[in-house]
Order: C-alpha cells, then structure tokens, then sequence
C-alpha cells in the first residue's frame, strides 16, 4: 500500500466512529463552534434573546493563567462587547461550579486591559452544556446568581458583570431550550428548521464529501498531536480526547503513545 492507499484505509475505518459523534462530543463541537451562526443560534435560544449577536468565535480558546491555564470549547464575542464561553461537558467527573468559576476569572483577567478601570471590565458569560443536571433543580437551563438578603429578608441579585447558566439534555420539557438540548446529543444528521444553522452544519459534516474529509483530517491531527507532542499536559488532553470519542482504544493509546496504562485512566476520570 502506498501512502495515499493508507490515508484512505484509515478514513474508511475512523469514518464511521466520526459520523456517530454528536455535538456536544467535544470533537465535533469543535468544528461547530468554529462558524459564527451556529454559536449565535446556541446563544439566542439558550439566552432567549433572538436581537443577540455574535461578532467573533475562538474555538479552543487558550487563556493563560498564573498557575494554571485552560482550553475553552469557545469563547465568543458579542457585539456588545459581552464575552460569552460556551463549554461542553460528558461526564459528571468535575466539580463544575469551580471550574465555570475558573473560566470567567480566566476570561476575565485575559480580556481585562492593565490599568482599566473596574467600571470597564468586560461582562462575562459562561454557558456550561451537561449530560448531567449539574445543580439538580430539574430544569433544562439554571441561571447561577451572585445574590444577597436585603434588610427585609429578600434575596436581591448583585450584578457584578459575571453570570453563569447551567444547561442540562437530562431535564426535557417543552421549551425551545430543551429542544435545542436534545439536539445536542442526537447521534445522527437532522435537519429541524427550529434550529437551521446547527442543522446545516450537523448535516455538513456528517453527510457531504468535504464534511466527512474535515472530520477526518481533524481526528489525525489530533493522533498526530499525540505522538510529536510528548508526555506534556497538552498531549495527555489530547489522547484523552481521542479515547472519549471512541477513536482509540485506551489499550491502543498505552501502545502508540508510551503512556501508562494507570495514568491515563486517572485523566480519564477527570
């Protein structure tokens, strides 16, 4: 086989996996994320303001931090200058209300000029999509607010510019918000015209030539990743990565990669 023979055997065999992901698998979201219209759609229903826009989109947004830095699934930017991240999350292994607070201190003092008045800190948004209802209140969408009691016992909301929603596909009721959730974990293309620019994509990647060649050249990038990178922290998210969305096996990585069996798993509960 020559070398172009092997690209095509291996996209044959890593195809189908790619086709079964679903937008809130990481991977996929990933390319979602990289078109303005589909974070806009996500924003304008999960914050039922249909007058939202979107001015810019960073996928894999790294922010660096003093003692520890984060990736975010995507951070966008409106143009009201708001700055809203957007986070896709599988398993229940984090503690969640820590690491959304994480990101908007992250986001904050990255987008945050030095010398900048504190009136003129940028207002921060996190928008965190589970599989779990991470604050168990039973609704598809929980708004996370900084309050306090006034004198007469009343909780008042303090708006400090920095506000966190909590997104659930596990609560499904009959609001366009649980919809839009649904359709974050449905396995195979759709087209739903109450969602056009997911749809368009989803069906995009999923069933067009170009679509399928995308997802494929990003899964080997990724195994790429792997194996120039090393046994640095970037390298470790990456196969972890791999092995979440059923591209490797955990016994394929410890094999390619020179990694312990122990230690992955341990990064695989994160």
């Amino acid at each position: 086989m020559d070398d172009e023979q092997v690209k095509g055997a291996n996209i044959l065999d890593i195809l189908p996996k790619l086709k079964k992901l679903r937008p809130i698998d990481d991977m996929f979201f990933r390319l979602l994320s990289g078109r303005i219209q589909v974070c806009q759609e996500l924003l304008q229903t999960l914050l039922e303001d249909e007058d939202l826009s979107v001015k810019q989109v960073i996928p894999q947004c790294k922010l660096i931090g003093i003692n520890r830095s984060a990736v975010l699934d995507v951070l966008c930017v409106l143009s009201t200058a708001e700055l809203v991240n957007i986070e896709v999350q599988k398993e229940n292994s984090n503690d969640d209300l820590r690491r959304t607070r994480f990101h908007a201190s992250l986001i904050t003092t990255n987008y945050t000029q030095a010398g900048t008045d504190f009136s003129k800190v940028p207002d921060v948004k996190v928008i965190y999509i589970s599989e779990y209802d991470v604050l168990k209140t039973g609704k598809p969408l929980t708004v996370k607010r900084n309050m306090v009691k006034n004198k007469n016992g009343m909780d008042c909301r303090i708006n400090n510019g920095e506000t966190i929603y909590f997104a659930t596909s596990k609560v499904v009721d009959d609001t366009k918000i649980s919809r839009l959730l649904q359709r974050m974990i449905d396995t195979d293309s759709f087209w739903d015209s109450e969602f056009p620019a997911l749809s368009e994509a989803v069906n995009f990647f999923k069933c067009t030539k170009e679509g399928n060649l995308i997802m494929c050249k990003l899964a080997e990038e990724l195994k790429e990743s792997g194996r120039i990178e090393g046994r640095q922290e970037g390298q470790l998210e990456t196969i972890v990565t791999l092995i979440k969305n059923g591209m490797i096996s955990l016994e394929q990585a410890v094999e390619q990669f020179g990694i312990g069996e122990q230690e992955l798993k341990v990064y695989l509960k994160k």
